[in-house]
């Protein structure tokens, strides 16, 4: 497929495309899949069929059912697989497994308009270039302390030689 936005067809396409959740994304250059509240890396892209691919990922998903994940251990990397098929120039049909496993049907996402497509990709740019632009706080306060880089020792008689013997 290509890069880009994805949303289900239906009347409320072109809106649903327009809005910041809810859109698929694939980035296959840049291996990685998202959604609303979840996002993979793609580790392995397999070609299964004419038209159809698989996709072998590691995910982070905040709607991960509970039972499928350790609640003390977090936010924690799992792994899953998405099946994408072709459908036409512009639709495919995408299964995606939930904790492993495929419980639900397929569904269909259709490539978003061009002119959400080249939005997007701006607001992409345009937050890249803030991230890049911004300045560290540490550096917008100069006169503010910060520890030196170097080695550190607590005070006591031996703290020469402790200084010393670090390396």
């Amino acid at each position: 497929p290509s890069d880009g936005y994805y949303e289900s067809p239906g009347k409320d396409f072109d809106s649903d495309c327009r809005k910041e959740h809810g859109v698929f994304t694939i980035e296959l250059a840049e291996r990685h899949v998202h959604g609303f509240e979840w996002n993979c890396k793609i580790g392995k892209i397999l070609d299964t069929a004419p038209g159809a691919i698989k996709l072998d990922m590691t995910c982070y998903d905040l709607n991960m059912p509970t039972s499928a994940r350790d609640p003390d251990a977090g936010e924690r990397p799992f792994k899953e697989i998405m099946l994408l098929k072709r459908i036409n120039h512009k639709s495919m049909s995408v299964r995606k497994t939930i904790a492993g496993q495929f419980k639900g049907p397929s569904w269909q996402a259709d490539h978003c308009p061009e002119d959400v497509q080249q939005m997007r990709i701006n607001e992409k740019k345009r937050a890249v270039e803030e991230a890049k632009n911004k300045i560290p706080e540490q550096l917008s306060r100069p006169n503010q302390w910060r520890p030196k880089d170097g080695i550190y020792a607590s005070t006591g008689p031996d703290f020469s030689d402790r200084c010393a013997k670090s390396g």
